[in-house]
């Protein structure tokens, strides 16, 4: 949760897209992007003014209809990329 208002704070109008829906059995599987642009600090790094879009993967198990596990997966590299942090 501390990830997410690290987020949040950095891209405060932040645009989440839900690429698709996938569920089998217990497990829902989302592909998404956010796009947003860099106006708070984000790990370190100064507001950039930069827009960037990162591509990410949630998966959650439901269990009695409520969460029981869930994975993410973002783009990171590709996000520092954008920011000018890390070479492309």
């Amino acid at each position: 949760m501390e990830f997410i208002g690290q987020v949040l704070t950095a891209f405060p109008e932040l645009q989440l897209k839900v690429e698709r829906v996938i569920a089998e059995g217990d497990t829902v599987a989302a592909p998404l992007r956010f796009t947003g642009t860099h106006q708070g600090e984000f790990a370190g790094i100064a507001p950039t003014g930069r827009r960037a879009t990162v591509a990410m993967t949630e998966m959650t198990r439901f269990r009695n209809g409520k969460c029981a596990e869930h994975w993410g997966v973002a783009d990171l590299a590709g996000l520092m990329a954008q920011l000018g942090a890390m070479p492309s």
